[in-house]
């Protein structure tokens, strides 16, 4: 007994060591992306918040009560505050919180892999050191894991665009809530009695996995998923859903939480309905929905084995049918797969739990509930990559350990598996550092945008036209804004921007065509009529240029009412 104890502590303590290494190196990794400014939403959470640097009980109500870019997610809010506070609008500051965040939660992988392949082994009733993984490989499974986490290039959005701090927080939240439950559940059973005892049921473990929960659904809506990651990890590894009996048992267990579940997606569809960002069903019919559905599970996991090709933002499909090989095709392989693992399930759990974790957690951002016009977005993998990044280490495990054993020669084994480390961590390394660079300034994230789709990328456009006219370059921003309405002929905002660039260029008819072409498109812009109020006023037509600036001042344009 007290060698298993000794055991048990030199395991963790090397697993703290690992998790503390790995966040280093995470952390060094990402140092580049402390030159990066603010970008895109940036300036809906940040540059524009209208309680910058106060965190009062005004402060706290807005943020808890209000939608915020289309979310409900007050934690978020509140972490954008302490940076405010502390670093005002210095991008540095908000940047190192964030890689700071995804550090931690590198650190945090590990150790919650390295939790559930213990409790993987408990449930086997295993002791000793002849466990399913021995304590190097389990080491060895956990750390790849952890350095595919902090070191994979689709992890850049979240980590290097500020707006995204939702994304480290919720998973902060969610992986120790699993921590917390894979001590809950170690706690009440044993290998011989996996049942539940209903008088510790809740716990002290319980209640901090919840709390943990609650603070994730509070840090983006994506954590909705959990209660259904709970009973998935009930089944395996912790193997407490033997039966129907034992699996009612559970999901009374979990009542509470898919409650909060709920509660939260509501909130999270009205928060989306709010700001306009829900698609209607006429944007695409849900079978149009459920192909474009398998293409990203599919693609996703193209991108986590050759991460090539990467996009701030990906524009939504054409022609998404049945018989096009991109989506026929990927309909086919989630298909296969999920036959392969029901197959396979009996004997190697793993693979129908991992599948389940990747395709369960992506859920809610899949695009069968569709929101805006983007049809995937790295950011998404930030938690359920780990599935797939678990199977990774677990097979470099797998196979060192088969090495060691059937071949000759163990130290040049044990000196190949470095060196293939060493490798796939420079790979990562500069894979991701040139990702980080993208992520620099507007400029740089949407040409990557224009690169990868130059035909459909209209957003793209538009918003580097803004970046460029705020620079001063006003001939680039009127090619991207005629880009912009070439692809997207009825964006208002587009015409009347471009309006204002051939005004500064003293194009004053073409301003005033495009003008006269936005507000055709949207006339309750009130932007528009007081720049082309102003327009009139420098050409003299001053009963023109009050009869704007009056509507443009009605609808509550300040600017318009001074220069009345």
């Amino acid at each position: 007994m007290n060698m298993h104890r000794s055991a048990g502590k030199q395991m963790q303590c090397s697993g703290y060591h690992l998790a503390g290494v790995l966040a280093l190196v995470t952390l060094v990794v990402y140092i580049p992306a402390l030159r990066n400014g603010f970008v895109w939403d940036d300036e809906i959470y940040i540059v524009n918040n209208p309680f910058q640097g106060t965190f009062d009980a005004s402060f706290l109500g807005w943020a808890f009560t209000g939608y915020h870019g289309g979310n409900w997610h007050p934690l978020t809010m509140l972490s954008h505050a302490l940076d405010q506070v502390v670093w005002e609008l210095d991008p540095f500051g908000h940047h190192l919180s964030s890689i700071l965040l995804h550090a931690v939660n590198t650190a945090l992988v590990v150790l919650v892999i390295l939790g559930l392949i213990e409790a993987a082994n408990a449930r086997r009733g295993m002791t000793g050191p002849h466990l399913f993984f021995h304590r190097r490989s389990m080491l060895i499974a956990a750390g790849t894991t952890g350095l595919l986490f902090g070191l994979h290039p689709l992890h850049v959005e979240s980590a290097a665009w500020v707006s995204e701090r939702k994304d480290l927080l919720c998973a902060l939240f969610v992986l120790l809530s699993i921590g917390c439950y894979t001590r809950y559940v170690r706690e009440i059973t044993t290998p011989a009695n996996p049942s539940i005892d209903t008088a510790e049921r809740v716990n002290k473990q319980f209640l901090l996995a919840a709390g943990c929960f609650l603070l994730a659904l509070m840090s983006k809506p994506m954590a909705v998923t959990l209660p259904v990651i709970m009973l998935l990890l009930d089944w395996y590894p912790f193997m407490r859903i033997v039966s129907a009996r034992s699996f009612w048992a559970v999901l009374n267990e979990k009542l509470p939480l898919l409650f909060f579940s709920i509660a939260a997606s509501v909130i999270a569809v009205f928060a989306q309905d709010a700001a306009g960002a829900l698609a209607s069903p006429e944007f695409a019919p849900l079978s149009t929905r459920l192909l474009a559905a398998a293409r990203s599970l599919i693609a996703y996991l193209g991108k986590m084995v050759m991460p090539t090709g990467l996009s701030p933002y990906y524009p939504y499909p054409k022609d998404v049918t049945l018989l096009s090989p991109e989506f026929g095709a990927a309909l086919v392989m989630v298909m296969v797969i999920t036959a392969l693992c029901m197959i396979l399930r009996t004997r190697h759990k793993v693979w129908l739990t991992a599948w389940a974790f990747y395709v369960i957690s992506l859920m809610p951002v899949l695009g069968i509930v569709q929101v805006g016009e983007q049809s995937m977005a790295d950011r998404y993998t930030y938690l359920p990559g780990l599935a797939p990044f678990f199977l990774a280490g677990v097979a470099i495990a797998w196979a060192q350990n088969k090495a060691e054993r059937y071949w000759t020669g163990p130290r040049m084994i044990q000196t190949s598996a470095a060196a293939f480390m060493i490798a796939l961590f420079t790979v990562l390394a500069l894979l991701t550092n040139s990702q980080i660079r993208v992520w620099s300034n507007e400029i740089t994230l949407w040409t990557r945008v224009i690169e990868r789709y130059s035909d459909t990328a209209w957003l793209a456009y538009y918003n580097r036209g803004i970046e460029y006219g705020r620079a001063g370059l006003i001939d680039q921003a009127i090619v991207d804004f005629d880009s912009t309405v070439n692809i997207r002929p009825n964006h208002a905002e587009a015409f009347g921007n471009r309006g204002t660039a051939h005004a500064i260029r003293g194009q004053y008819d073409r301003a005033l065509a495009d003008y006269q072409s936005s507000l055709e498109l949207n006339g309750s812009n009130a932007a528009v009529y007081a720049n082309r109020g102003k327009l009139y006023q420098r050409m003299g037509k001053t009963a023109l240029a009050h009869a704007d600036l009056q509507k443009a001042c009605g609808m509550g344009d300040a600017a318009a009412c001074k220069a009345l």
